[in-house]
This record gives C-alpha cells, structure tokens and sequence, in this order.
C-alpha cells in the first residue's frame, strides 16, 4: 500500500520517499526494492523516480 502525503510536493514541486512501515519481518530494503521494481525510470513518473530514488543499491 502506498500513502502519500502532498506536503511539500505542491510548493517545493518535489516528492520524497519516507521510511516504510513494516510488518511480518519485511525489512524497509525490501519494501523499496518491491516498490522498485513495479516501477519504470524511463516514465518519468514522479512516484516511480521517488521509489527509485530510494534504493540503496541500483545496480542490482
């Protein structure tokens, strides 16, 4: 599930990725890098590049 809060979004035009919230021992790595995954750089999607900005390690 994705939540977003448009704080900052409209009036500095930019979004960020925050820290996940976990359950059942699914580390906050492994949420970004689902996330990641499910999306496309090429788009240009803000959401997506926000996810992807949050890798830690873009090279796998």
């Amino acid at each position: 599930m994705l939540c977003a809060d448009k704080t900052g979004t409209l009036t500095q035009n930019k979004l960020t990725l925050g820290d996940p919230f976990t359950v059942d021992g699914i580390s906050a790595d492994q949420v970004i890098l689902y996330g990641a995954l499910a999306s496309r750089e090429e788009n240009n999607d803000t959401i997506d590049l926000a996810v992807l900005g949050g890798l830690k390690d873009r090279s796998s």
